[in-house]
């Protein structure tokens, strides 16, 4: 599983981003609405798109960073948004499952 995105597009001078017409704005990038690019060499093919597989454990989760100015999401480089008095750090937080005991309840049937 994973998602085909592409770069969003930041202004020089802007902290906000925008994605184009029809793709989804992510955290790690611009999300394809084509149903074509739904696997990996289908995205790859496609001129500055690039395939992000879904990632199930804490170090996958947290190896893609944004940047934050004053709590917002921004553009910048993570020169830039250190230059700026930003954090840059994890676009993601980790949150593992809990697992529950499982409790088996007796049916009873009516009609």
């Amino acid at each position: 599983y994973g998602v085909c995105l592409t770069d969003y597009h930041g202004e020089e001078g802007k902290l906000a981003w925008t994605c184009p017409e029809g793709y989804k704005s992510l955290r790690i990038g611009c999300a394809s609405p084509n149903i074509s690019l739904q696997n990996q060499a289908s995205c790859s093919s496609v001129l500055a798109h690039r395939w992000v597989s879904s990632n199930f454990d804490k170090d996958g989760c947290e190896k893609y960073k944004t940047c934050y100015i004053n709590g917002s999401l921004s553009a910048k480089s993570e020169y830039e948004c250190q230059k700026c008095g930003g954090f840059y750090g994890p676009s993601y937080s980790w949150i593992p499952g809990k697992w529950k005991q499982l409790k088996v309840k007796a049916m009873k049937w009516t009609e």
